[in-house]
């Protein structure tokens, strides 16, 4: 006869899942691994400098620009007809250039596509995003690695010669042009009530 005070612990049918999170890092961290270095040497071919570093997935172009690898992972949604989710986690935070993400299908099995991003777009460590909100958080979508890092490959060298042409330049000489606003500033106006 089993006591009523004391509890079993409950059995957890999906416990096989919630295992697999590891192989699949594993195996994330190893296409991370084969997609850098693919990238360095598409890199280093257009004459840039750059290291991976494993441990935290990141590589470092031209000691002023930074790549992270990351996964976005697929989150169930919380109501019924609410659109799926995904999850992507910069564990020590994005140090400034681009983030690229394997985004994972439906129960995290398979890869769907990969994601681009800049990391101003992550405000913390942590981000959360649907299909829908990609474009507003600059997240662009690329069916294969080849075409994100073609265009990842693309964004560095307009990076290092916008640097190399302007060094001089500061920040507040940028933000005008010619006494004008750039387009998104605005000035303060008073408007008339007629």
């Amino acid at each position: 006869m089993d006591d009523p005070g004391c509890r079993k612990p409950q059995q957890r049918p999906d416990l096989r899942r919630r295992q697999q999170p590891g192989a699949l890092h594993q195996t994330a961290r190893a296409i991370a691994g084969s997609n850098a270095a693919q990238l360095r040497e598409r890199l280093e071919k257009k004459s840039a400098k750059a290291e991976f570093d494993a441990p935290i997935a990141c590589m470092r172009v031209s000691d002023d620009l930074s790549i992270s690898f990351t996964v976005a992972r697929w989150q169930r949604p919380n109501r019924k007809h609410q659109a799926p989710q995904w999850l992507l986690n910069c564990k020590m935070g994005a140090p400034a250039g681009w983030i690229v993400a394997l985004r994972l299908e439906e129960n995290n099995r398979k890869i769907l596509d990969h994601l681009l991003l800049p990391s101003t777009s992550m405000k913390g460590t942590w981000l959360r995003f649907m299909d829908k909100t990609r474009e507003r958080r600059k997240i662009e979508r690329f069916e294969t690695f080849e075409d994100l890092a073609q265009s990842l490959v693309r964004r560095v060298n307009r990076a290092k010669r916008g640097a190399s042409n302007n060094p001089s330049r500061s920040k507040a000489s940028r933000s005008t042009q010619g006494g004008r606003p750039q387009r998104g500033c605005r000035r303060s106006t008073k408007h008339k009530n007629p």
